[in-house]
C-alpha cells in the first residue's frame, strides 16, 4: 500500500488540506484537496488578535481536516499557519484549541519559510521562475531554478490587509483605488526587477485562480480550465472592471464567489494588475497550487525546517 501523506495550510483567509499518495515513481497523486474559508486574518491588522469569532469558524474545520486524515489513513501531518497566526498577539491562547481540535500541532513559519514553500508547490519544472503568491495576511515574491531558490522576499499586505484599509465600500472610488496602488507600488519598489526576468511567472491562490474563473464565466471550479492558464494585462483589467462593476451579491450569485472572498476580490486583482504594471510583465501562469503542495513535497523530501 502507498503511503499517504496531509499537508494543511492557514492562511489568514483560507485553511486548506490537501491529502496525497506517494507513488512508486515518486510522484505525488492527489487523493483529496480541501479548500475552507475561516477569514482568520479578519482585523487583525487592526486589532493586534485573532477574534473569538474567528477561532470559532476555525475550530469545526480542524475537526473536519481531523477526520477526512483518518479516513485516508494518513501517515502524517503537516499543518503551517502564516500571516494572520504570525502577527497575533493572543496566538498562545488559541494555537492550542486549534492543536487539540486537529490532534497535531500547528507550526507557525516564518514569511520566508512560507515563501520557499509556496515555491516548491508552484513550479512545475525546473525552470528559472518566479512566484508571486498573494495572500491575505501578505504576499510572497520568489525566484529560483532547479528548486534552488535564488531570492524570496515576504511583504506585510495581502488581499484582507488592503480590503480593510482601502476596500471598505464595494465599489472603491477612483481616489480609494490610487490610494491602494500607491500603497502597493511603494511596498514593492524593494523588488528586483531582474527577478521578473525569467522564464516563466506564476501567480498562486485564490486571486489568479478566481480571475480566470470569472474570465471563463465557470461557477464551479474547473482545474484544467485554471490551473496553467495565462494571464494577460488585458485580461486582468477586464476582469478587474468587471468586478468593480458588479454588486458583491451578483458576483457570488453569477460567478459562485465564496462570500468571504467576493470583498476581498478587489484588493487581490489590485495587487496583481498594479505589480504586473510596475513591473512590465506581459504573461502570468495561474497556478491552482501553492503552499500546501509545498508543505506536503516537504514532508517528503525533508528539505526545510518547519518546527
Amino acid at each position: 500500500m502507498n503511503r499517504k501523506f496531509a499537508s494543511i495550510d492557514v492562511g489568514s483567509n483560507t485553511i486548506l488540506m490537501l491529502v496525497g499518495e506517494l507513488l512508486p515513481d515518486g510522484s505525488i497523486r492527489t487523493i483529496r484537496d480541501e479548500h475552507s474559508i475561516a477569514r482568520l486574518g479578519e482585523n487583525v491588522n487592526k486589532t493586534g488578535v485573532i477574534s473569538k469569532a474567528a477561532i470559532a469558524r476555525a475550530l469545526p474545520i480542524f475537526e473536519k481536516y481531523r477526520k477526512i486524515a483518518r479516513e485516508e489513513n494518513v501517515e502524517a501531518i503537516c499543518a503551517c499557519a502564516t500571516s494572520a497566526v504570525r502577527d497575533a498577539g493572543n496566538k498562545a491562547e488559541f494555537l492550542p484549541l486549534f492543536d487539540e481540535a486537529l490532534g497535531e500541532k500547528i507550526h507557525v513559519i516564518h514569511g520566508e519559510t512560507e515563501a520557499t514553500l509556496s515555491f516548491l508547490g508552484s513550479t512545475e519544472d525546473l525552470t528559472r521562475s518566479t512566484i508571486i503568491d498573494i495572500g491575505g495576511g501578505s504576499t510572497e515574491f520568489i525566484c529560483g531554478e532547479n528548486s534552488v531558490i535564488e531570492y524570496k522576499t515576504s511583504l506585510n499586505f495581502g488581499a484582507v490587509k488592503l480590503k480593510e484599509k482601502f476596500f471598505r465600500s464595494h465599489p472603491a472610488p477612483p481616489d480609494i483605488l490610487r490610494a491602494a496602488e500607491e500603497t502597493i507600488r511603494r511596498e514593492c519598489s524593494i523588488l528586483p526587477e531582474k527577478i521578473f526576468a525569467t522564464d516563466k511567472i506564476y501567480s498562486v491562490a485564490g486571486t489568479p485562480t478566481s480571475i480566470a474563473a470569472i474570465y471563463h464565466n465557470i461557477r464551479e471550479f474547473d482545474y484544467e480550465k485554471i490551473h496553467l492558464f495565462h494571464l494577460t494585462p488585458q485580461i486582468v483589467d477586464d476582469v478587474f472592471d468587471l468586478v468593480m462593476s458588479h454588486s458583491l451579491a451578483e458576483l457570488i450569485d453569477r460567478y459562485d464567489i465564496h462570500p468571504q472572498r467576493a470583498d476581498i476580490l478587489p484588493a487581490g486583482i489590485s495587487i496583481l494588475k498594479t505589480v504586473m504594471k510596475q513591473f512590465s510583465i506581459g504573461q502570468i501562469i495561474v497556478s491552482a497550487k501553492g503552499l500546501r503542495y509545498g508543505i506536503l513535497k516537504n514532508m517528503i523530501t525533508n528539505q526545510i525546517s518547519v518546527g
